[in-house]
């Protein structure tokens, strides 16, 4: 059964790849998902920086208010795309990406926020923190 699922799930994908190189499916037409990487910055995208970095500010505001302490972590709702991803985009599939799909300005401006107020940033913060609570908890043993 396994053996099966992997065989559909590879060969689904290379089905929509071969779809998307043949114009029979279009990543820029898909309902009710926009793939970023399509799309150049916008006023749109801009004013999304401009409130999601206030709430950042209000929720640093109040956890000093409380005292307690802060780091942040993002998730993103889609990964940055390696440069062989970006060239399988255009050049595998012929998708116009925005000249922007491979800026690192996003990490720039949360780095440069997280520094302007002293507060830690990064995946690897959680992950140390997750492995030494759990440590502590005994759930994860030490070597």
């Amino acid at each position: 059964m396994l053996r099966r699922s992997c065989l559909l799930t590879a060969g689904f994908q290379q089905l929509k790849g071969w779809l998307y190189a043949l114009r029979v499916l279009n990543l820029e037409d898909s309902p009710g998902y926009r793939f970023l990487p399509l799309e150049e910055p916008s006023e749109q995208n801009e004013r999304g920086w401009s409130t999601s970095l206030a709430l950042l500010d209000a929720t640093v505001a109040e956890s000093q208010r409380c005292g307690a302490p802060m780091a942040v972590t993002v998730f993103p709702v889609e990964l940055q795309l390696s440069e062989e991803a970006l060239a399988m985009y255009r050049e595998g599939i012929g998708v116009p990406l925005a000249a922007t799909a491979s800026d690192p300005s996003p990490q720039r401006r949360l780095r440069e926020w997280a520094a302007a107020r002293a507060v830690p940033l990064g995946h690897r913060r959680a992950a140390e923190t997750l492995e030494s609570e759990l440590t502590r908890l005994g759930l994860l043993g030490g070597d």
